[in-house]
């Protein structure tokens, strides 16, 4: 097929396609658009048959407020290590028991070896309660009693040389 031939196939070709679409207007076969959903039916409020009376109700019962976790007057540790597993499963928790429980122990046990992680959490649920002073005065009698304890070198990070903020909340 010659150059020129190949040229007039082309142009009838195209001349094909464009009265094809003059004839239809130029506009593509519409496509159906689905109807929108119903509407679902109101939902109609639940009506009891019988409104029972006060009077009729049975009495209800609060719940026992629970009993306070701080030990009142005695401990009820019987040992340092039931203490002191306690205190370390509190951690900042709750810092007034924290606090209580750590001097207690330091009281009955004052040159046991866990004394200086006891004066530690002392220094911390001070430090958390926001009595920043005492836990300052703690802290200068912990690096005077155990010097050179990881303990004694977390106090001196966060409560002698770090800047004192207000605990979130206070």
């Amino acid at each position: 097929m010659s150059r020129k031939a190949a040229i007039l196939a082309g142009i009838l070709v195209l001349g094909v396609v464009l009265g094809i679409v003059a004839l239809s207007g130029g506009k593509q076969p519409a496509t159906p658009t689905p109807p929108p959903p119903p509407e679902p039916p109101p939902i109609e409020p639940v009506r009891l048959a019988h409104r029972p009376d006060a009077a009729s109700l049975p009495p209800v019962r609060l719940a026992r407020p629970e009993q306070p976790s701080k030990p009142q007057g005695k401990s009820i540790y019987k040992d340092e290590a039931s203490l002191m597993a306690k205190l370390r499963d509190l951690r900042s928790s709750d810092l007034e028991l924290s606090l209580k429980l750590a001097r207690e122990g330091n009281e009955r046990y004052p040159d046991s070896p866990d004394a200086v992680e006891r004066t530690w959490f002392v220094c911390k649920s001070l430090t958390g309660l926001g009595r920043s002073e005492e836990a300052r005065a703690e802290a200068v009698k912990m690096v005077e009693k155990y010097p050179g304890t990881s303990f004694t070198n977390d106090v001196q990070r966060h409560v002698l040389f770090a800047p004192q903020f207000e605990p979130p909340g206070r």
